[in-house]
């Protein structure tokens, strides 16, 4: 089964982002957060991803929010 770890600063919402792209989107975590900024954020997607060999893309929600609150996640499909 495929797996793909990603940032976000509303989990929820993008759980069901997902959703509509994976339909048969299984095994939702949360894996890290929160994290304070998006830099560290960014930098810990891009080691769990390599590290559990899941699919990952730069990026994030709210990138303009200084204050926003991160949150690293996992899911397979």
């Amino acid at each position: 089964m495929a797996c793909r770890i990603g940032m976000t600063t509303n989990p929820e919402q993008r759980k069901a982002q997902w959703l509509t792209k994976y339909p048969s989107l299984v095994n939702w975590k949360i894996l890290k957060g929160p994290i304070e900024d998006k830099a560290t954020a960014q930098v810990e997607e891009a080691y769990i991803s390599q590290l559990l060999d899941c699919e990952s893309s730069p990026g994030g929600d709210d990138p303009d929010d200084p204050f926003a609150q991160w949150y690293i996640y996992r899911f397979e499909y």
